[in-house]
C-alpha cells in the first residue's frame, strides 16, 4: 500500500486537504477539518447547526475530534447521517401520530 501524499494548505498549523469527495459528501453539514501532527492525522469535525437535544438518544453528536484515518472518518460521518435520519424519522412519526 502507498504512502498518502498530502497537500497542506497553509497557515502554519498543518492543515492538509480533506479526502476526495469527502467536503462535497458532507461538507452542507459539517466544517471538517485535517491535521498532519507527529506522523498521524487529528481530525475536527463540527455541525453548521446544532442538532436538536432529543437526537442524543439516536447517536447524534454535534462535533468530533481526534485521531483518526480517512477510512474510519468517512464510516464515523456514514453513521452519523443515518443516526439523523433515525431521529428525524421518529419525530416524523411521533407528529404525525
Amino acid at each position: 500500500m502507498s504512502e498518502e501524499t498530502y497537500r497542506y494548505l497553509g497557515g502554519g498549523q498543518g492543515r492538509v486537504a480533506l479526502p476526495e469527495d469527502m467536503q462535497e459528501t458532507y461538507g452542507d453539514v459539517w466544517d471538517l477539518r485535517r491535521y498532519r501532527w507527529s506522523g498521524g492525522e487529528n481530525w475536527r469535525a463540527q455541525r453548521h447547526q446544532e442538532s436538536p437535544l432529543e437526537a442524543v438518544e439516536f447517536g447524534v453528536v454535534d462535533d468530533y475530534a481526534g485521531w483518526s484515518r480517512p477510512e474510519l472518518m468517512w464510516d464515523w460521518l456514514r453513521e452519523q447521517a443515518e443516526a439523523m435520519q433515525a431521529f428525524e424519522r421518529a419525530a416524523t412519526d411521533r407528529s404525525t401520530a
